[in-house]
C-alpha cells in the first residue's frame, strides 16, 4: 500500500466513524455525562438517540443504497433533498418528546439539529455542501456553548474530518468549510434564541 493508498484509507474510516449520525450519538452521551437525569432518563435518551438519531434519518439512504439508487453518502447532490426529509421529522419529534419531558438541554440537542438539517437543506436545492462538516461541527458548537470552553478541543475533529471529505474527493475545500460556518452558526443562533426564550442561562 503506498502514501496516497494508506491516505485514502484513513479518510475513509475517518468519514464513516465520524460521519453525521454517530456523531450525535457520541456528543449524546457527553450531553447525559453532564446533566443528573435519573436512569429511567437516561435509558430513554440513549434508546430515543439511537432511533431519532441515527437510525430514522438514515433509514431511506440505507434502503436506496441497497438497491443501488445512492451510494452510503449520497454523493450525487441532486437526489440529496429528499434524504433530508425523515431526519427533519426525526429531529423534531425528538425535540417534541425532550420538550414535554423538561429535558430542555436535550429538548435543545434535537432543535439544533434540525434548524442546522433545515438550512443544509435549502442550500442543497442549489449547491451541494458537506453534511459530515455540518455534522461535526454543529453538535461541538452546542456543546461549547452549553457546557463551557472547556469542550474547545473538540474542534480539532473538524479540520480532520474536513481532510478526509477532501482526500476522497467527496468535496471541495469550499463545500467543507461552508458546511462548518452554517452549521456553528445556526446552533449559535439555535441556542441563543432558545436560551433567550427560557432563561436558562447555560
Amino acid at each position: 500500500m503506498n502514501f496516497r493508498e494508506a491516505s485514502e484509507r484513513i479518510a475513509d474510516i475517518v468519514s464513516h466513524v465520524l460521519n453525521a449520525p454517530f456523531f450525535a450519538l457520541y456528543l449524546l452521551f457527553i450531553i447525559l455525562y453532564n446533566e443528573s437525569l435519573d436512569v429511567i432518563l437516561n435509558l430513554l435518551t440513549v434508546v430515543l438517540g439511537v432511533l431519532l438519531l441515527v437510525i430514522a434519518p438514515t433509514a431511506l439512504i440505507a434502503i436506496e443504497s441497497r438497491r443501488g439508487r445512492v451510494d452510503y453518502f449520497v454523493s450525487d447532490v441532486r437526489k440529496r433533498p429528499k434524504f433530508f426529509i425523515p431526519p427533519l421529522i426525526s429531529y423534531i419529534l425528538g425535540f417534541t418528546i425532550f420538550q414535554e419531558l423538561g429535558v430542555r438541554t436535550i429538548a435543545l440537542y434535537y432543535l439544533c439539529y434540525f434548524t442546522v438539517t433545515l438550512v443544509i437543506l435549502l442550500v442543497t436545492l442549489k449547491w451541494k455542501i458537506s453534511v459530515h462538516a455540518a455534522g461535526v461541527c454543529g453538535p461541538i458548537t452546542f456543546t461549547v456553548y452549553v457546557y463551557g470552553l472547556e469542550y474547545c478541543l473538540l474542534y480539532l475533529l473538524v479540520p480532520l474530518v474536513a481532510w478526509s471529505r477532501v482526500a476522497l474527493k467527496a468535496h471541495t475545500k469550499s463545500q467543507v468549510t461552508i458546511g462548518a460556518i452554517i452549521a456553528g452558526l445556526i446552533t449559535y443562533l439555535t441556542c441563543l434564541a432558545y436560551d433567550e426564550i427560557y432563561f436558562l442561562n447555560f
